[in-house]
Formats: C-alpha cells, sequence, structure tokens
C-alpha cells in the first residue's frame, strides 16, 4: 500500500480476551508495509491480551507489531500499542521509517505488561528524523507484575528532538526483587531535548536513572 490513514478513533490491531472465566490463546502478529505515508490521528494500533472481568484468567502471548513505511505522523492521542494482562509474553514494536517520525498531541508508541509474569517485548525504532512533542511518549514498561521490561533502541540517522515528552523504560512497582528495568540505547547525530524532555530507565525498587 502506498499511504493510509486511521481517523477518528479507528482500530486496527489482534486481541485475545478473557471474559466469564478463562481464555487460552495469541494474539498474532500484525506486519504492515506503506511505501510513502502512515498517518495516524486520534487511533491505534495494537496488539492485545486482556481480560474482561478482574476475575477472568488469560493465558497468551501478544504477538509483534511490525511496521516498515516512508513517514510515519502520529497526532491526536494517537497510539501504537502491544499490551498484555496475563501470564504471557508482550511482543516486540519493530517501527522502520525512511524518512521522518513525528508524534504530536500527547501520541505514543509503547509495549507494557500489567499485573503479569511474561516478559515485556522491546522496541525497536529507526528513521532519519524522530520528533516527539506535546507530550508524547515511547515508553516500555512492566506494572504492578513480577515481569521485566525489555528494551528500547532507537537509531535516528540525523535527529532525535523532544519537545515536552519523554521516553522512558520502568518496573513500576514491581515484585521481582531488583525491580529492574530495561535498557535505553540511542543512536543519532544530533539530540535535542528541551521544555523539561527526558530521556530515563526507572524502578520503583531502584533509584531513577536519567541518560539524557
Amino acid at each position: 500500500t502506498k499511504n493510509m490513514s486511521l481517523v477518528n478513533g479507528a482500530l486496527l490491531g489482534n486481541t485475545t480476551l478473557a471474559s466469564r472465566g478463562v481464555a487460552t490463546g495469541n494474539a498474532g502478529n500484525l506486519s504492515m508495509n506503506i511505501s510513502d505515508n502512515l498517518s495516524i490521528d486520534g487511533s491505534i494500533i495494537f496488539n492485545s491480551v486482556d481480560r474482561g472481568n478482574p476475575t477472568d484468567r488469560v493465558e497468551g502471548s501478544a504477538g509483534n507489531i511490525d511496521l516498515k513505511t516512508g513517514s510515519l505522523t502520529m497526532t491526536n492521542k494517537a497510539r501504537i500499542q502491544n499490551s498484555t494482562i496475563s501470564v504471557g509474553n508482550t511482543g516486540n514494536i519493530y517501527i522502520d521509517a525512511n524518512n521522518s517520525i513525528d508524534l504530536s498531541g500527547n501520541s505514543r508508541i509503547f509495549s507494557t505488561n500489567v499485573f503479569g509474569t511474561g516478559r515485556v517485548g522491546n522496541i525497536k525504532i529507526g528513521a532519519n528524523n524522530l520528533s516527539l512533542t506535546e507530550d508524547s511518549l515511547i515508553s516500555n514498561t512492566n506494572a504492578f507484575g513480577a515481569s521485566e521490561p525489555g528494551n528500547i533502541e532507537i537509531n535516528a540517522r540525523n535527529t532525535i528532538s523532544l519537545n515536552k515528552s519523554n521516553i522512558v523504560n520502568g518496573n513500576v512497582q514491581g515484585v521481582e526483587e531488583e525491580g529492574r528495568s530495561g535498557s535505553i540505547a540511542i543512536d543519532t547525530k544530533n539530540l535535542f531535548l528541551v521544555n523539561n524532555a527526558r530521556i530515563f530507565t526507572n524502578s520503583t525498587l531502584s533509584k531513577k536513572k536519567k541518560l539524557f
């Protein structure tokens, strides 16, 4: 496909959902190849393993999200997300753009495991330029579970620019003894952080480590 636009709350993805009991099954992989531009406005690309009620139990892993495009534009709380609430693993997120990746308006790329035991997948992003503005976020977190976050790797051949936005890898009130967070690897020629923008790893059971 040459161009693709997701607007007005559109949803594109895979899910495994437990409702009124136990569900077992993996969410499949999601792969997209958009040669020119992928635009996501107030919409979500996702893979998830979830439960309908707190008492439901779901056993399964979320698949990978693999996006290849010329440019990626995310606006108005757009999301690319991979999440599990289960004993399974969260899949990886791979985004490869020949030109630019731009996030604005509280848009987010994230992978998370909530109340689970599976490993959170890695996030790997490649582009010529990466820009995050207006409270946008790239994150990889374990929240309230026994899993550990994966790693974040970003390769921007020219510039990474963060304006009032964050890149974070964290373990939020995890029950692992050391509360380890994953790593963040940045490779770029130019790095700009303004208006309290941050790149950091964090764990509630260890001290915050600010990388930049």
